[in-house]
């Protein structure tokens, strides 16, 4: 049985969106409702994995957020809140990592076992709210028993695992804009 050898996970580089309109290539088509098929001026064909894609713009938009001096984060403010449906010990987690969280974009009010969320990072999609918050749940207490890993650390893998949620799903149907938009 051959067993790939563990990975350390690539250093994140920050990156600069560029506008499809200023891009130096055309989106060419779509295959399997996954990858975003692109021609550059030199012909070369490039096959982008559209949820990949779109995962990294969303983490390095709240990652700049959070990066932020100001604080002066673009939120939505939703008509309905949100409720997620979380464990205590979650709910205490999401509590002590309120700064971060505001910092992103996030308002919200902690309960016993429920975070109502008022406010989320523009961009980010409502549907995805309760999955990024359960995501947030889970990593970062997880994270918080390894004392190798810093708070920031903890935080940060805690928001890439959160961006995957509120991605564009592979497989799945979406507008041409909304396909651009991750390129």
């Amino acid at each position: 049985v051959f067993a790939p050898a563990k990975q350390e996970e690539p250093e994140i580089e920050q990156t600069t969106f560029v506008p499809p309109s200023a891009a130096p290539w055309r989106i060419a088509g779509e295959v399997l409702d996954t990858y975003i098929v692109c021609e550059d001026e030199d012909k070369n064909v490039w096959l982008i994995d559209k949820h990949a894609a779109h995962e990294r713009i969303i983490f390095e938009q709240l990652r700049a957020n959070l990066r932020r001096r100001d604080y002066a984060v673009d939120s939505q403010l939703m008509l309905l809140p949100v409720e997620v449906m979380l464990m205590s010990d979650e709910v205490g987690m999401i509590e002590s990592y309120r700064k971060q969280l505001e910092g992103i974009g996030f308002t919200f009010t902690c309960l016993r076992n429920t975070v109502r969320v008022d406010a989320l990072p523009a961009g980010i999609e409502t549907s995805a709210v309760a999955d990024m918050f359960a995501t947030f749940a889970a990593q970062l207490t997880e994270g918080t028993g390894d004392p190798k890993l810093t708070r920031d650390t903890v935080f940060e893998k805690a928001l890439f695992q959160a961006s995957c949620k509120a991605a564009i799903k592979a497989g799945r149907n979406y507008s041409p804009e909304q396909t651009a938009y991750v390129v």
